[in-house]
């Protein structure tokens, strides 16, 4: 490999020296800092809106539904930011699977849940709001992408894309979840399309920004 040329080298050393890096100490301060401040806010949304609303499902529906979507978005969380195999970050059939089970799985209790509790169908009503609960379900999911996107900017040297991608994945399933406690209606249609389909246009508006807002700066 061939050694940098001298006026590239020199700018990259003053551009370190103008710009210092924070010590790790710091820097997962900062990040502890923007992430909380991002949930708070995503939780200040739900509650605003009307926070947990059983409407006319059974108790043990939304119960099931719940702790069954948010076990979810926790195992992916732990797969995509957990114990890394190298310095590298998950390896790419890893974010690759977070992003393509998240909606798979969630589809999958959505089914469920209409098949365990079919009196669920008394819950359909005559108009579902399904772009609405879409729009609600993005806006949860924001600011936690924001704040991953705040987080990675800069530290992240290859496959960002699908880094961005399971990201999105993940906390579109986040924003997902919110919008499934307070949403009182059941039908299928509804679901797929107000609540997990979000998770999927989530996913891919990250992976088209990421080139952008993560990667590493070029000179």
């Amino acid at each position: 490999m061939s050694a940098l040329p001298p006026h590239l080298r020199d700018r990259i050393l003053t551009a370190a020296r103008a710009e210092p890096s924070p010590t790790r100490p710091v820097y997962l301060r900062r990040v502890t800092l923007v992430v909380g401040l991002s949930l708070a806010c995503s939780l200040l949304l739900f509650f605003g809106v009307g926070g947990i609303q059983l409407g006319d499902r059974p108790a043990a529906y939304v119960g099931a539904l719940g702790l069954g979507w948010g076990l979810l978005v926790g195992a992916l969380l732990a797969a995509t930011l957990g114990r890394k195999a190298s310095a590298l970050g998950p390896r790419p059939e890893l974010l690759a699977a977070v992003t393509i089970v998240a909606p798979a799985l969630l589809g999958t209790l959505v089914f469920l849940g209409k098949w365990i509790w079919p009196q669920t169908v008394e819950c359909d009503g005559p108009y579902n709001h399904d772009g609405r609960c879409f729009l609600f379900a993005v806006a949860f999911a924001l600011p936690p992408l924001a704040a991953w996107i705040w987080s990675r900017r800069g530290r992240i040297v290859e496959h960002v894309p699908l880094h961005a991608a399971a990201f999105g994945s993940v906390t579109g399933s986040f924003g997902a979840l919110l919008i499934t406690l307070r949403c009182t209606f059941a039908n299928l249609s509804h679901l797929f399309l107000g609540h997990v389909f979000p998770v999927i246009v989530v996913s891919v508006v990250a992976s088209l920004l990421a080139s952008r807002t993560l990667r590493l700066a070029r000179t």
